[in-house]
């Protein structure tokens, strides 16, 4: 649960950000600790919030790691941290940002892991990255600030302005914890910009530290700063340094980005140097940040600058976070031939990466970073265009990134060889055979996207744009998943194949079409198996593909040869399979745009589903069981609705009663009283403002407005037809259509017919070495997994046949049979211990679709192998 939640390490973060510094000097960060609104922000409880502002390169940054640095000396304080950086996609949102706090706070105390694990449990990792992330993690957040066992918490969070998505629900969720009464404080950082300004300045009790009304201090801090940055110049004689420090103090306006920039280009200049040339030098540098990035973008832009410097800035300026040095060179032409075999070249070049690009980007950690966001927003804002057009610079990335992934990519790229291998178990590989194409492996869609002409978009002319794309998906697809797996990015992987599934175009040749539904189809139906255990993309998803499957068809030789008869499946994809119940579902309601679906269960569960992704998006749990359902129309099915904003879910319980749940956050919102017991179906107003209840004895409809949670007059005339009962609802918001309606006095029937029964069985392993798993996910070979069974093909009886044939009795009601080669599987999965097991046995209640089907009650058990010769006979 906690390695899902860790998207990054705020810690590791806070030590890279130091380092790509330069360091932290105590002498200019110690005057923020003797501030009188920094002291009465630590010292008085009834000031909650610090606001630390000033303007791009004044030292916020190291200012709070200073702060983290001197209040982790006191075993006092509880602090959690997070330092965005616009320029990294990882820690740039808000979604990032709670990940990263919650991380910190459970880490520390593990005690509050149940906050957690309420929700992870439902959903697993998806409760993190789904687009329904941010309202399950603000939840869990205000749980565990709410628990008592939590003293004096501080909540730290650096660079509020370059939360480039979702920073005014963060700046909304900051307020609701300063109003909460917790006793929790929060210290922030930013630069002075006016949205950020009005938010924070509405809480009360803010105490707010400006670097610019504090330029004494600020001052003062940089000429410490300077004298240490000259210091570490080494210049051979007094008088040039002493030279230097003036020159920096009197022209640094209050700005440690500034120093740090000048220092660096002065890294070049000879240690020796005459003073008229050292002046000379000097006064290539003017005041200002913008005056100093226009002095460092003209040496890029001379004519006789090396074209590789502005090929990396270019590639840096498009890319989605930091890379690497190894992917960089895969991404521009370094002439080095084989990386792999140019080691000591590729270092050579990434040390003159800083000069090549004007001190624009630095290295650390063989990490390529920018200097700071004010360089990168110069260059967004006041690049020529000519030298850094955004979309050729994403055709770039993408045009490299095709054939590097084509040349890489291979089946069991890790050598793995056990099919069943969890993705958690992987030891790191060194040399890893990924660290080259890892960051195009997770955004060459991106890329592809955002390199389409925008004028183009929708035309023919589009088509020659997606056809680089078809081959890659013909030729390397399946690969291109199993190292998603290994990257743990699958969950990704579904959103950016739905992404181009979206943007495709009817315009588009067929083949390609097709091709890119296809593909998208396949990672949605076998996404939890692949992100499990990466090979499964070569067996389950393989074998339990349809025969149409473009994908099944190209990647077809893959299937392992110890696999001899497959099953038999149908030949279209299905639209989509939603698991999670424990119990029968008793009726759904879809919402009115068909993205959201509700469905509630007789485990006394209501979940919430993206019906585009299958992902849940939140389950609730009820006190009572809830009514069956027994017919379906286009607005709502059974006993259950969503409102039009989905935000409301209505469930009538077997009492009459009509809860009303909020979805978002899963509190109940109103119980609701009906007189009437038996209701037929229930209905939101647009405004979600209303809800008609329709109900049959006595026939009816009522009105409850949901301000007030009273009964209204029922503003409607009701017309009725016995033969094909339908009724027809006129509102006064709306007018609606109630089609087959079923008659009340006919015995109702279920939605879902199967029946089966569960029984637990010991089973001595010695008569079969294959059995299922506890969950009937797996199949497993010697103790070994081997087969991930996808929801619908997971067993509802198992037996051997032959020694080598197997057969599954599923919920569809036909038997699933598969022939293995059992030496070839057992070559690859290893034997381990003969011992006795005892597995989950799920008896078939009904075949119905079988020639002589045959009903199983519940006081009729037999064998499964007296069940599998019923069947076959």
């Amino acid at each position: 649960c906690l390695r899902d939640l860790r998207s990054t390490d705020p810690v590791d973060d806070k030590k890279r950000i130091q380092t790509t510094k330069g360091g932290l000097l105590r002498d200019s960060y110690a005057w923020i600790l003797t501030n009188s609104a920094f002291l009465q922000w630590r010292d008085d409880p009834k000031c909650p919030l610090l606001w630390i502002r000033g303007n791009p390169g004044k030292g916020k940054t190291m200012l709070l790691c200073g702060i983290v640095d001197e209040m982790e000396k006191s075993a006092v304080y509880n602090l959690s941290y997070f330092f965005c950086q616009q320029t990294d996609s990882r820690i740039n949102n808000s979604v990032a940002i709670l990940r990263g706090l919650i991380y910190m706070l459970v880490r520390k105390q593990p005690s509050l892991m149940p906050h957690i694990r309420t929700k992870y449990d439902d959903v697993g990792k998806a409760v993190f990255e789904d687009q329904n992330a941010w309202v399950a993690l603000s939840q869990i957040l205000a749980n565990i600030l709410r628990d008592p066992s939590l003293k004096d918490t501080i909540l730290i969070i650096d660079a509020l302005d370059e939360c480039f998505h979702g920073l005014h629900q963060l700046l909304d969720l900051i307020m609701e914890i300063l109003s909460s009464s917790t006793g929790i404080k929060l210290l922030v950082s930013s630069r002075n910009e006016l949205d950020i300004q009005k938010r924070l300045e509405d809480a009360k009790e803010t105490s707010s530290v400006s670097l610019e009304l504090n330029s004494t201090s600020v001052v003062a801090a940089i000429a410490s700063y300077i004298r240490h940055k000259v210091q570490e110049l080494k210049f051979d004689d007094e008088d040039t340094q002493t030279e230097v420090e003036q020159y920096l103090i009197k022209h640094a306006n209050g700005t440690f980005l500034w120093v740090a920039l000048v220092c660096d280009n002065l890294k070049r200049v000879p240690k020796r140097v005459p003073k008229l040339q050292l002046r000379s030098v000097l006064a290539k540098f003017p005041p200002g940040l913008d005056h100093l990035y226009e002095r460092m973008m003209e040496k890029i832009c001379d004519v006789n600058a090396i074209d590789l410097g502005r090929q990396i800035l270019a590639v840096a300026l498009a890319v989605y976070r930091p890379l690497t040095i190894l992917e960089l060179a895969s991404l521009v032409d370094f002439n080095l031939g084989k990386i792999e075999e140019n080691e000591q070249a590729l270092c050579e070049i990434a040390e003159q990466i800083p000069g090549l690009c004007g001190s624009f980007l630095v290295l650390q950690d063989q990490t390529v970073y920018f200097v700071h966001q004010s360089a990168k927003d110069y260059l967004d804002n006041k690049a020529p265009d000519e030298l850094f057009l955004s979309k050729k610079a994403h055709h770039q990335i993408l045009s490299a990134s095709l054939p590097n992934m084509e040349m890489t990519l291979k089946k069991d790229i890790y050598g793995l060889e056990e099919p069943g291998y969890s993705v958690y178990d992987i030891p790191a590989m060194e040399p890893d055979p990924l660290a080259a194409v890892r960051y195009s492996c997770v955004y060459w869609i991106d890329h592809f996207l955002d390199s389409l002409p925008q004028d183009e978009l929708g035309a023919e002319s589009n088509t020659p744009y997606y056809k680089p794309v078809e081959d890659f998906l013909r030729s390397t697809y399946l690969y291109w998943l199993e190292a998603l797996a290994l990257l743990r990015n699958i969950p990704r992987g579904v959103i950016i194949m739905q992404k181009l599934e979206k943007r495709r175009k009817t315009e588009l040749g067929t083949s390609i079409k097709d091709l890119i539904k296809d593909a998208c189809r396949f990672i949605q139906e076998f996404a939890d198996a692949i992100h499990d255990a990466p090979l499964q993309a070569y067996v389950s998803a393989l074998l339990f593909s349809p025969d149409s499957s473009l994908i099944h068809r190209l990647f077809e030789k893959d299937l392992p040869n110890w696999v001899i008869i497959g099953p038999k499946l149908e030949s279209n994809w299905r639209l989509r399979m939603l698991e999670g119940h424990q119990d029968w579902v008793t009726s759904i309601a879809i919402s009115c745009r068909g993205n959201w679906l509700a469905s509630t269960s007789e485990d006394t569960t209501v979940k919430i589903w993206d019906t585009g992704s299958g992902i849940l998006v939140r389950t609730i749990v009820c006190d009572e069981p809830h009514k069956g359902a027994n017919f379906a129309r286009p607005f709502a099915q059974g006993l259950a609705a969503l409102s039009h904003d989905w935000k409301q879910v209505a469930i009538t319980s077997r009492s009459g009663t009509i809860n009303i749940w909020d979805t978002s956050s899963g509190k109940r919102l109103w119980q609701l009283k009906e007189s009437a017991v038996d209701q037929m179906a229930l209905l939101f107003s647009l405004d979600g403002k209303s809800l008609a209840v329709i109900c049959v004895k006595p026939l009816e409809l009522g009105i409850w407005d949901l301000t007030s949670g009273t009964r209204k007059t029922t503003p409607f005339q009701e017309v009725t037809s016995p033969e094909s009962f339908e009724s027809f609802l006129v509102m006064d918001y709306e007018i609606r259509q109630l089609k087959g309606l079923p008659d009340p006095h006919k015995p109702r029937t279920r939605m879902f017919d199967s029946v089966f029964f569960d029984q637990l069985l010991g089973l001595p392993a010695n008569q079969s070495s294959y059995s299922i798993t506890e969950g009937n996910t797996w199949l497993t070979h010697n103790e070994k997994r081997i087969l991930w069974l996808p929801p619908r093909y997971r067993p509802a009886t198992w037996s051997r046949w032959d020694a080598n044939d197997r057969f599954i009795g599923i919920y569809t009601h036909q038997p699933l049979l598969i022939e293995f080669c059992c030496n070839m599987c057992s070559a690859q999965v290893s034997n381990t211990s003969n011992k006795t097991t005892t597995c989950k046995q799920n008896f078939i209640g009904r075949y119905n679709n079988l020639k002589e089907a045959k009903d199983i009650s519940p006081d009729k058990f037999r064998t499964i192998r007296e069940l599998v010769k019923d069947i076959v006979s």
